[in-house]
């Protein structure tokens, strides 16, 4: 399917690690911490957005949300996944953490990009979270779409 070209797949050897509910949340926290490091988009070359902590840890988060929904052990697995992906991009969305930064701006809209192919509508829809996304989602593509008009 075209969605599979947008999906990463793992051998089961990596169920454990991926399904342990820590995963996701620790690299939520690790992206917001180095927010609070880094420095203004002003002084930082577009070369250097590229090797932010910020912007590296977004980047693993879009590989994390491009797996194979297959990977979780079940359909509730793969709902937490999903709500988890959710609630933490609706937080930087609606916190604004390292968005004046154009790199992480792109990792995050890919990351929401791949979710949707990555995961069934239905576990994105299905989640206790979902409202909270998408109403961040529209606040931050108001954001976006402003900038770019701007620009």
């Amino acid at each position: 399917a075209a969605a599979d070209l947008y999906t990463v797949q793992l051998t089961g050897d990596w169920h454990e690690v991926v399904s342990d509910p820590t995963l996701f949340p620790l690299f939520f926290e690790i992206y917001t911490l180095c927010c609070k490091k880094e420095i203004a988009k002003d002084q930082l070359e577009q070369q250097q957005q590229r090797e932010l902590p910020s912007t590296l840890t977004l980047g693993s988060l879009v590989q994390l949300a491009s797996l194979r929904a297959s990977i979780y052990a079940n359909k509730e697995a793969r709902r937490e996944a999903a709500d988890t992906l959710l609630s933490g991009s609706a937080s930087i969305m609606s916190s604004g953490d390292g968005l004046h930064i154009e790199e992480n701006v792109t990792a995050l809209s890919l990351m929401m990009a791949r979710l949707w192919s990555a995961f069934p509508a239905e576990s994105l829809l299905d989640t206790p979270r979902f409202a909270e996304w998408l109403s961040a989602f529209a606040a931050f593509s108001k954001v976006i779409f402003s900038a770019a008009d701007n620009d």
